[in-house]
C-alpha cells in the first residue's frame, strides 16, 4: 500500500474543487470536504463570501456561519464578511421574562401531530394553523411573502 503525500500538483487539484465548490457543483458533503482543506487567507474575501452563499444554498448553516465567523476574523474590513457574520451568529437571549407568543403552543401541538406528513420539508405555522410548506427555507419565506414576518414558526421537518 502506498501513502499519496502531498506535492505542489495537489495544488491545481485543490484549486480546481475549489472552483467546483463556489460553482455549486458539489453535493453538501464533498463541498464540506473540500472546504476544510482550504487555506482561506491565500484567498480574496470575495472567494469566501461565494462560499458562504453556496453553503447557505445547501442549508448548511453551521458552515456559513464559521465561515462568515472566520472570514470576519481574516478580514476584518471586509463590511459584507462582517455583516454576513453578525447576520449567521447564533441567536443571543437578550430577555427570558417575555411571554411566549399565545399561537406558539397550538403550533407545537400541530406540528407534534403531522410533522411526519412533511418529512424532509420547511413548513409554517401561525396560530396553530398550517400556512405553507416547501423544499427550502427561502421558498417557503418567498411563498408567504409579507405573512412571513407573522408567522410562529418555521421548521425544517428532519
Amino acid at each position: 500500500m502506498t501513502h499519496r503525500t502531498q506535492t505542489s500538483t495537489d495544488t491545481p487539484n485543490l484549486e480546481g474543487d475549489l472552483q467546483a465548490a463556489l460553482e455549486g457543483h458539489l453535493d453538501s458533503v464533498s463541498f464540506q470536504a473540500v472546504l476544510e482543506r482550504i487555506n482561506w487567507s491565500e484567498h480574496t474575501p470575495a472567494e469566501l463570501m461565494q462560499a458562504i452563499h453556496v453553503a447557505l444554498q445547501l442549508e448548511l448553516l453551521r458552515l456559513a456561519y464559521r465561515l462568515a465567523e472566520m472570514g470576519h476574523q481574516l478580514f476584518p474590513d471586509d463590511r459584507e464578511l462582517s455583516a454576513a457574520a453578525r447576520v449567521l451568529a447564533p441567536p443571543k437571549i437578550l430577555s427570558t421574562d417575555v411571554p411566549a407568543k399565545p399561537g406558539l403552543e397550538l403550533s407545537m401541538r400541530w406540528l407534534n401531530k403531522n410533522a411526519r406528513d412533511f418529512r424532509g420539508r420547511w413548513v409554517a405555522m401561525k396560530n396553530g394553523e398550517f400556512m405553507g410548506q416547501a423544499a427550502t427555507r427561502q421558498a417557503l419565506v418567498d411563498a408567504l411573502g409579507e405573512q412571513a414576518s407573522t408567522i410562529d414558526i418555521i421548521t425544517r421537518i428532519p
